[in-house]
């Protein structure tokens, strides 16, 4: 599992290719449908789960829609599953 706590890669890191699971904080950009989608071919995960889509911390954070980007990962990658957590419910991966 690659855990990213924030929305962003240092360029001179070395991320390990193909986690089985990439878990990925989809807040703070309003761009986030094209800048999310670079850390999928950079990464080349076998799962996706999405966090901090929600609006946990008003006035700060807001909750984001997430159909369009599932949309467009399942178009382009449409083996890879995408994890949206419903609150409350437990998800098993």
């Amino acid at each position: 599992m690659l855990h990213m706590g924030s929305l962003n890669l240092d360029s001179s890191e070395k991320y390990p290719a193909g986690p089985d699971l990439l878990t990925l904080p989809f807040q703070g950009r309003s761009d986030l449908n094209s800048y999310a989608f670079q850390f999928i071919e950079r990464l080349k995960p076998k799962a996706l789960y999405l966090h901090h889509f929600d609006d946990a911390f008003p006035p700060v954070s807001s909750a984001v829609y997430t159909a369009s980007f599932i949309e467009k990962v399942t178009r382009e990658y449409p083996e890879l599953p995408v994890i949206v957590p419903a609150f409350k419910e437990a998800v098993t991966v």
